[in-house]
Formats: structure tokens, C-alpha cells, sequence
């Protein structure tokens, strides 16, 4: 902690002016200039104050001995656990240049032009819930050299000339981010990853007075495999505009050059940079929703979960707009037919949707999880081999199995459209042969026949909808059962025009169910569970 040398108070860095300020009697003085008063540097760390959540484990550190009210990563309102600790300097910070007015300015403007988002994400950002935290990262810096060989084709008239592509690849990157915390989402920190090294400034322990530093709990190493490789796609688009200029290069070529650059890229340095970020979590339903605003350009980025009755007025407002417009305007009436197809096809393409945000929900739950357990491995490794690093080897044996579980994953969907193709088409077949012969005591008739196929292709699209979610979804398996029905229908054949609009209009609120569904997963999805760090439970309030 630094004190003002004129009365002795506690001084905080201070934005608007990226000095030192005392608030007692208004004095300022350089952090350099602070730091020379009061050395708080040890040779391999700096002393603080950690500061850790009982609810989740959650952890920050302060250079400022400050009651703590709330967690910033659970949004629990609980008094932090302080203590004396000790932290690894850092190599360079970037200092924040957005103060938290400007930040409420920004993240107010932000939601309130995004369409539908719940209002609880703006009622509850009030001033105190932003938190200014610089969060860990690592900028690694690398070096591709080596030759690179390759083989092109160019098309002219008839003919087709092939040649051979060959060079010499000389390449540095040295401003390669990736975040240190597994407390904040990674998608989050991507979106307002804007960081200029032109910015960073050598680390003094005064840019930390009145703010907040998140703790690193993922290895560097976790992401070797990843920089390396945009490293090596970097100077790989470098040669083929320089030597190549893109000319019949196909994607598989594009490749092969591309690994030839990997193996020609290395890690020369990595150094450790404090990143400034205004940073609040709201709860809601069960889990907490996270907004970030880069604390240098005041750039937004936020969890932003949909308002389903809003939703639903907004498309009831729609649906009796395009009423008036096909009927009073248009004077189209949709046939009984017509009504039951057009609802079995909105049914296959909603669970289309459904299907995407539930993937996506589940991608990113398990990202965090994989960080955590990729970075155990890591440092489990550092301590048997007694290294500071991780052994390339090893991480390059995770990407192979990477690879391999991709291709696994290829094989399948191939198997499945074959398996599609194999059955589907014979189905088909059978159905028009059967509707041509005129098996009228089933209800076929030829005109049925146009409308059938495409329902059952819908029919299908949902029943492989449903396979792929793998997670019980009411509103799919309604749109799956109505759809069976819709297609019983065709078949029959009818003549009760009644029979088609009252499957349709089932049909409709099977939509509005499976739309239901979609928010529910989107909102699962851009939500996060409440964080549990370690040993703690986590989600409990009165923790």
C-alpha cells in the first residue's frame, strides 16, 4: 500500500490523470516517483492482499487492506476472506485509461440497443457492481523460420499447369494474448481483446492502488499448440501473398505448407501482462451472467439472455402484421394442405435451432472444465520433471488425439448420411410406387403425393433433431409427434378441410413451445453456472 507523502493517507490510482491520488487532501505524485518512497517490490514476488470468496473460492489481490463486500465471480453478497500474501510480479500492465462513469455510459448504451434482452441485465448494473480487475495473461512471443515447399496448379484455357512452390519463411509475432483465469469465460475476453503492446508499461505495484487483480489459475502451456499454430498461419498467408500470390493453391495445399510453418515456429519468450477490465456478474435463474468492458477502449461485451415475454409480444405483434399484409393485402389464403407442410417444415427448422444452441450450450460448459483439467496435467507435470515447462512431446500427443477424435467424429456424420441416402431414398420410392399403382383405400391419391415427400423429409430432419440434441427437449419431441400426425394426415387424405387448419394451428403452438425451448437453451448457454473454485461448493448464498 502507498501512502501520500504530504498527510500520510492511502493513495489510489487515478484515471483521469495516471497518477497516484490521495482523497484527503487532493495530492497526486507519479507511480515511478512512489515507488521510489516506498519500495514494494521483493526480488521475485510483491505483497498484497489475496482476497478470497467463501462461497466459491474465488480469488483476487489488492495492494489495498479493504473491506470487500461482494464477489465479483458469483455475484454472492458475502464479506471476502483477507489475508497478507505474497504474488509473481508480473512483467507489463496496461493501466486503465476508461473511468467506472464511462463504463455504466457504455454498458447502458450497449443494452439497451440490443433487441429482446432481459432488463434485469440493466436494472442491476448499478455503480458498485462494476469492479475494476486487471486479468492475467500471457503474450507469447514467436519466431517461424525455415523453408517451406508446395505444389500449385493454374488453369488456362484447356490446359492445366501444375508447379512446384518453394521458399524461404521468416516471420515474428510478438503480441500473442491468451487470458490466465479460468473465472472468466474465454469467449468474453476474446470479444474485447483489443490490447495494444504499444500500451503495456514495466509493471509497478502503484497501478494496482483502488483496483483488483485476478489470479492466474491456467498454465501458459495450455495454449502452446493453439498460438503456434495462428503463428504459423500468419506467416504461411505471408509467403503465399509474397512468393505464391494465391494462385492455384488448393485448401489441402494451403494446409501442407501451413504444417510445414508449425514446424518451423518456436516459443521464444512469454511474459506475463496485467490487462485492464471493468467487470460485473449479475445473477440470474440459478446462474450468473457476466458483463466485461475493456478498460482502455470501452469496448462491451456481455451475457445477454433473452426476455421471453417480450419475445412472445414482439412475434405475436409480427404474426398479426403478416395476417393483415397476406390477407387484406394480398388476398392469399393458405390451403388446408399448404398449412400443415409450411407448419411441419417451420417445425424442422426450429429444431435446427434448438439443436445449434444446445450444442453451443454445451461447448461451452465444457471449455472451462477442460482448461482446469488440462492444466492440473501440466503442473502435475512441472513437478515430476522438475522443469519450469511442459514437455512438447506430450502436448503435441494431446493434439494428435485431438485429431484423431475430429476424424472419428467425420467418419460418423459420413456413416449417418449414408445411412440417410441408403434408407431414405428406397422409402421414398416405395411410397410414390405405392401412391401411383392408386392404393385408394389408403387414402393415396396422386395429388397427396407432392405433399407427402416433403413433409416426411421434415419428419426426418426432426427425428435426427432429436438424436443429435441428446438432451430431453418437450417442445421437439410435441413438434416430432404433430408432424407423425401431419404426415398421417397427407396420407389419408381427408376430406374434412377442418382436420388440416386444426393441425396446423397445433402445429403453430408446437412452434411457440420449440421456440421456448430454443431461449431456454440460448439462455443456458450464454449464462454460466455458478462458479466453484476448488474445494468450494459454490451456489450458496448464506455460504
Amino acid at each position: 500500500m502507498y501512502h501520500c507523502k504530504g498527510c500520510g493517507s492511502p493513495v489510489v490510482f487515478d484515471i483521469k490523470t495516471q497518477r497516484l491520488l490521495c482523497p484527503a487532501c487532493d495530492s497526486s505524485m507519479g507511480v515511478d516517483e512512489a515507488e521510489q518512497l516506498e519500495p514494494a517490490m521483493a526480488e521475485n514476488g510483491m505483497q498484497g492482499y489475496s482476497y478470497t470468496c467463501p462461497n466459491c473460492g474465488g480469488t483476487l489481490f489488492s495492494t489495498e487492506s479493504t473491506a470487500a463486500s461482494f464477489c465479483s465471480f458469483c455475484g454472492a453478497s458475502v464479506m471476502l476472506e483477507e489475508k497478507l500474501t505474497k504474488q509473481n510480479r508480473p512483467d507489463r500492465i496496461i493501466p486503465f485509461k476508461i473511468t467506472k462513469e464511462q463504463c455504466i455510459e457504455n454498458y447502458r448504451a450497449y443494452i439497451s440497443s440490443m433487441f429482446c434482452v432481459d432488463k434485469k441485465m440493466l436494472t442491476d448494473a448499478v455503480a458498485e457492481s462494476f469492479r475494476g480487475i486487471y486479468i492475467p495473461y500471457c503474450n507469447y512471443k514467436m519466431h517461424t523460420e525455415g523453408e517451406l515447399s508446395g505444389s500449385g496448379q493454374v488453369t488456362k484455357g484447356n490446359k492445366c499447369y501444375i508447379y512446384d512452390v518453394a521458399g524461404k519463411i521468416d516471420s515474428t509475432v510478438d503480441w500473442a494474448l491468451r487470458d490466465l483465469s479460468t473465472a472468466l469465460p474465454d469467449d468474453h475476453c476474446a470479444r474485447i481483446n483489443e490490447f495494444s503492446r504499444l500500451k503495456t508499461k514495466a509493471f509497478l505495484p502503484g497501478y494496482l492502488a483502488g483496483f483488483y487483480a485476478d489470479t492466474p489459475d491456467v498454465h501458459p502451456d495450455v495454449y502452446r499448440n493453439e498460438v503456434i499454430g495462428e503463428a504459423a498461419n500468419k506467416a504461411t498467408d505471408t509467403f503465399i501473398n509474397e512468393a505464391v500470390k494465391s494462385r492455384g493453391l488448393t485448401p489441402s495445399d494451403r494446409k501442407k505448407l501451413q504444417r510445414q510453418a508449425e514446424a518451423c515456429t518456436k516459443i521464444t519468450d512469454e511474459e506475463s501482462v496485467l490487462l485492464p477490465v471493468w467487470f460485473m456478474s449479475v445473477r440470474y435463474r440459478g446462474r450468473v451472467c457476466y458483463a466485461m468492458v475493456n478498460g482502455v477502449t470501452g469496448r462491451v461485451t456481455s451475457d445477454l439472455p433473452v426476455d421471453r415475454l417480450r419475445f412472445l409480444r414482439y412475434a405475436a405483434i409480427a404474426a398479426v402484421v403478416l395476417f393483415v399484409v397476406l390477407n387484406f393485402l394480398m388476398n392469399v389464403t393458405l390451403k388446408p394442405r399448404v398449412t400443415v407442410v409450411a407448419g411441419t417444415f417451420v417445425l424442422a427448422v426450429i429444431s435446427i435451432l434448438v439443436r445449434a444452441q444446445t450444442k453451443k450450450m454445451v461447448t461451452r460448459e465444457g471449455e472451462s472444465e477442460r482448461l482446469k483439467a488440462e492444466t492440473i496435467r501440466l503442473r502435475n507435470m512441472d513437478r515430476d520433471h522438475g522443469a519450469a515447462g511442459s514437455d512438447p512431446e506430450s502436448a503435441d500427443t494431446v493434439k494428435e488425439e485431438k485429431n484423431e477424435k475430429k476424424d472419428r467424429s467425420k467418419v460418423k456424420r459420413v456413416l449417418l448420411i449414408m445411412l440417410l441416402i441408403f434408407f431414405g431414398f428406397p422409402a421414398f420410392a416405395i411410397v410414390v410406387t405405392l401412391i401411383e399403382t392408386g392404393l385408394d383405400r389408403l387414402g393415396f391419391t396422386g395429388a397427396s403425393a407432392g405433399w407427402f415427400l416433403p413433409v416426411t423429409a421434415s419428419l426426418l430432419t426432426l427425428i435426427f433433431g432429436i438424436i443429435a440434441n441428446k438432451r430431453f427437449m418437450p417442445g421437439t419431441l410435441a413438434a416430432f409427434l404433430l408432424s407423425a400426425a401431419g404426415c398421417g394426415l397427407i396420407i389419408v387424405n381427408p376430406p374434412q378441410d377442418i382436420l388440416y387448419y386444426v393441425s396446423g394451428a397445433l402445429m403453430l403452438l408446437a412452434g411457440v413451445w420449440c421456440e421456448m425451448d430454443m431461449i431456454s437453451a440460448y439462455n443456458h448457454q450464454c449464462s454460466s453456472p455458478m462458479p466453484v473454485f476448488d474445494t468450494h461448493q459454490g451456489g450458496n448464498d448464506r455460504a
